[in-house]
C-alpha cells in the first residue's frame, strides 16, 4: 500500500527506499565532502518529494537501491533525460511527446 512521507504526500512502496538511499547520499555528491555531510546533518531530513526529485534528475542516487525497487524511478529518469536532450536539440514539445 501507499505510505505518507514527511511532506504528507502519498508515496508508492518503492519510493521510501529511494528516499532512504538518497538521504544516505545527501552529502555524497557535494564538493564539500565531510563538511557537506555535516551540513546535511545539521539541516535535518529533507522532504521525501525533494529526495525523489533529486534521484530522478540524477539517477546515480538510485545505485544504492535494490535494482528491482529502483526500476520504476530509473525508467522515469531515463524518460526525463530523453525529454531534456531532445528539447535541448531543438525538438518541439509536440515532437518530443
Amino acid at each position: 500500500g501507499a505510505e505518507r512521507g514527511n511532506d504528507g504526500a502519498t508515496a508508492s512502496p518503492w519510493a521510501s527506499e529511494v528516499v532512504e538511499a538518497s538521504a544516505r547520499n545527501a552529502g555524497g555528491h557535494s564538493e564539500g565532502g565531510v563538511d557537506g555531510a555535516d551540513e546535511a546533518e545539521r539541516r535535518g531530513p529533507r522532504p521525501s518529494g525533494t529526495l525523489l526529485a533529486e534521484a530522478l534528475l540524477d539517477p546515480r542516487e538510485l545505485t544504492l537501491i535494490d535494482p528491482e525497487v529502483a526500476a520504476p524511478a530509473t525508467r522515469v529518469a531515463a524518460h526525463l533525460k530523453l525529454v531534456r536532450d531532445r528539447t535541448a536539440a531543438g525538438d518541439s514539445a509536440e515532437d518530443v511527446l
